[in-house]
């Protein structure tokens, strides 16, 4: 009787592994899909900095990224 209890737990236990998997995977590939629906925005741009120019910030909103650029070099002369 125990080898009876014991093969159903481990079937039981094989059972619910493998659908875990299947949905995991399943939702996983849901997910994936909606991201691959959106079209690219036309208003990504390359940032390249001057000589001298240093980013001094980044704000990120859910309709942009922007980029705070400053020229000022700070060092342990101009600090008061």
């Amino acid at each position: 009787m125990k080898s009876q209890v014991s093969m159903f737990r481990r079937v039981a236990f094989m059972s619910v592994t493998v659908c875990s998997l299947l949905l995991a995977y399943k939702l996983g590939r849901e997910q994936h899909r909606a991201d691959t629906g959106r079209t690219p925005s036309l208003s990504h741009k390359r940032l390249a900095l001057k000589q001298g120019q240093t980013i001094i910030g980044v704000a990120e909103t859910t309709s942009a990224t922007r980029f705070y650029i400053g020229n000022d070099v700070v060092d342990s002369t101009n600090e008061a």
